[in-house]
């Protein structure tokens, strides 16, 4: 069961890499960052070597989705490293729905300073890779998406066990 829900994710992250990078911008809505919601809910679930993994693949989808970014690699370190931040604070975390949504709207405002400082870093226009609205509905669909996955993974794997 464990490879399925491994594979499903692997789908989903490919889906939502291609929608996040090449379909929302392109409809004037500011993307808020799904990729990153699973990563965290994987993060807050699993904890943080398997968030520091899923932060990585799902990154380097961002990274390979055109438009991709400046450097290649920076948002994989970046969800890895924020994904193995949260995993590590998981135990403490996922007993509080007021904690998870704090965690998630901190990821998000730190993935949106990586963003911001890279941007300053390779010299173009700020305005482009930040966008403060991105990170509010990031921060918003978070407060019910990351304990929405969390909880149908669990479902899946408890389902299964019984």
């Amino acid at each position: 069961m464990r490879f399925m829900i491994g594979l499903i994710r692997v789908v989903a992250m490919v889906l939502l890499a291609v929608v996040t990078t090449g379909l929302l911008p392109r409809v004037s809505f500011p993307a808020p960052d799904l990729l990153l919601l699973v990563v965290l809910a994987v993060a807050l679930l699993r904890g943080a070597r398997s968030g520091l993994v899923w932060g990585l693949v799902a990154g380097w989808l961002v990274d390979l989705v055109p438009p991709g970014a400046g450097v290649a690699g920076a948002t994989a370190l970046t969800y890895g490293l924020v994904a193995w931040a949260a995993g590590s604070f998981a135990a403490t975390v996922r007993r509080s729905w007021l904690l998870t949504s704090v965690t998630v709207a901190v990821a998000a405002l730190a993935v949106q300073g990586v963003r911001w400082v890279m941007a300053l870093a390779l010299q173009k226009p700020t305005g482009d890779t930040v966008d403060p609205w991105a990170w509010l509905l990031t921060a918003l669909l978070g407060v019910v998406v990351v304990p929405t996955l969390m909880h149908l993974e669990n479902a899946a794997l408890t389902r299964n066990a019984t």
